[in-house]
C-alpha cells in the first residue's frame, strides 16, 4: 500500500492475490484476530476509519480476509451498505469439521499456515469472485471460492458490486485483535468468555501475487476444496421464513375449516 500525507493507495487487486502467514498457537476461543481490507475515500483524515458495521459512524466495503483463532476460521465479504446484508456479509466458515483445528487433518492450527487471498476475474477483466486457499507444509490444505452465485441469497451481484472498490486504489489493509462473545465465529466462546492475557497472534510475509492461486487436482480429488457453506445467519433466516410459512398454511386450513362449518350450520 503506498500512503502519502493525504492519500491511501492500493494496487488494483483484480486478478491477483494476497498471501500472508498466520501463527494462531495461541489464539483460543473467545479470540479474533482479523486481518480485513476497508475502503478508504480518496483523500481522509489520518485517524479516519470505517468498515461494514458503521461502528465509527461510517459504513464502508469490508473485506474480511480472515477472522480466526485455533477452532475456527471465516472470511467474509460486506458490501458496505446500511442494510444487515451489508453487515452480516457472505462468508465462508470452517471448524472441527472441515479438518481446521489443532492436530487438525487439513490444517493443524498449533501451527503456522498460509492464506492465499485471490480476487478472480472474468475473461472482460471484472471481478467474479473471491478465492481462498489455506496451506501448511505436510497438510492437504482448504480452499473455496466466494461468487455471485454463492452469495445470490443475499442480493444479485453481490462480490461483483465489490469491483470499483477493489479496483479504484480505496482498500486499506487493517489488523485487529478481539474479545468478546466470539460463538458466531467459533462456537466455543460460552456466550461471552474473554481472550486469556497470554493469547497472542503473529502475521508475516505479507505480498500481493500477480495472479490467481488455483485448486490444484489432489486438492479436488480430496474434497478440500469445498463447496460454500452459508452463515448461520442465513440458516437462521431460511428457518424463520419456513416457520412463517407453515403458520401461514396453518391459519389458512383453519379459515378454511371454519367456513365450511359455517357453511354446513347454515
Amino acid at each position: 500500500m503506498e500512503t502519502t500525507s493525504k492519500y491511501y493507495r492500493f494496487p488494483d487487486l483484480t486478478g491477483n492475490t494476497i498471501r500472508f502467514t498466520v501463527d494462531l498457537s495461541k489464539t483460543t476461543c473467545s479470540c479474533n484476530a482479523a486481518v480485513y481490507l476497508v475502503e478508504m475515500p480518496s483523500t481522509a483524515a489520518p485517524d479516519y476509519y470505517c468498515d461494514a458495521q458503521g461502528a465509527p459512524g461510517q459504513a464502508c466495503v469490508e473485506i474480511d480476509l480472515l477472522e480466526a483463532n485455533t477452532k475456527a476460521f471465516q472470511a467474509t465479504a460486506h458490501s458496505g451498505d446500511a442494510s444487515n446484508y451489508g453487515k452480516w456479509g457472505c462468508a465462508w466458515n470452517i471448524k472441527s469439521a472441515q479438518g481446521y483445528g489443532p492436530g487438525g487433518s487439513n490444517i493443524d492450527t498449533t501451527k503456522a499456515y498460509t492464506v492465499d487471498f485471490s480476487f478472480t476475474k472474468s475473461s472482460s477483466g471484472t471481478l467474479n469472485g473471491m478465492r481462498i486457499k489455506l496451506s501448511q507444509s505436510g497438510k492437504s490444505g482448504l480452499s473455496t471460492t466466494i461468487t455471485d452465485s454463492t452469495c445470490s441469497w443475499m442480493t444479485s451481484n453481490y462480490i461483483s458490486s465489490l469491483q470499483s472498490a477493489i479496483k479504484g486504489g480505496r482498500l486499506v489493509l487493517a489488523k485487529s485483535y478481539w474479545s468478546g462473545n466470539m460463538d458466531w465465529l467459533d462456537g466455543c466462546s460460552s456466550g461471552g468468555s474473554t481472550c486469556p492475557t497470554s493469547s497472542t497472534v503473529t502475521f508475516k510475509d505479507f505480498q500481493v501475487i500477480s495472479g490467481v492461486t488455483a485448486a490444484t487436482a489432489d486438492e479436488i480429488s480430496n474434497g478440500n476444496e469445498l463447496p460454500f457453506v452459508k452463515t448461520p445467519i442465513f440458516i437462521g433466516i431460511m428457518c424463520a421464513i419456513g416457520l412463517l410459512l407453515l403458520v401461514g398454511v396453518i391459519a389458512f386450513i383453519i379459515i378454511r375449516r371454519k367456513n365450511a362449518l359455517s357453511q354446513e350450520i347454515v
